[in-house]
């Protein structure tokens, strides 16, 4: 007669209602990652203690068996030697800055050369055609304002084209 007299007494919550769950969502679960540092560690002091004991290294670390099978078969692979190295960007080597370095100092250099190598064309084309020193001269001695400005347009020309490029 007792089981049916417990299912006959009325269900309810005898606490107060702040003992129901938080109705909140709670946060998304994350996967635990382990250092190799702990796995091996583990791993050496499973495989040390007794087997009555080991049952209750794992109920203390919250592990599974599962875990030190893996962990077994990387460190047997020589997969955790590997993860011992310290993550993220190696170190530059100082040979790779330096010539880094140098490639950008080459660049620099080849552009003040191709400027260089411009004016000393636009000075060439100039006095090839005629609009070098001698026109200058023919102007100072006549005070010829029509080949004075004709030299400053050239001149100018010249200068814009050189920004232009440059």
């Amino acid at each position: 007669m007792t089981a049916l007299q417990t299912l006959t007494t009325p269900a309810f919550h005898p606490g107060p209602m702040a003992d129901r769950p938080d109705p909140e969502v709670p946060e998304r679960a994350r996967r635990r990652t382990f250092t190799t540092r702990y796995k091996l560690a583990v791993l050496a002091e499973y495989d040390a203690a007794e087997p009555g004991a080991k049952g209750a290294i794992l109920r203390r670390e919250g592990l599974y068996s599962s875990h030190l099978v893996d962990w077994r078969r990387q460190r047997d692979a020589g997969a955790l030697a590997g993860l011992s190295q310290a993550r993220g960007r190696r170190p530059a080597d100082a040979r790779e800055t330096e010539i880094a370095r140098l490639r950008t100092e080459k660049a620099k250099l080849e552009a003040e050369l191709a400027k260089a190598q411009f004016v000393i064309d636009v000075q060439e084309n100039c006095r090839r055609s005629g609009l070098g020193d001698s026109l200058r001269e023919r102007a100072h001695r006549r005070h010829d304002a029509a080949l004075l400005t004709r030299l400053e347009q050239v001149t100018d020309a010249a200068i814009a084209e050189l920004r232009m490029t440059h």
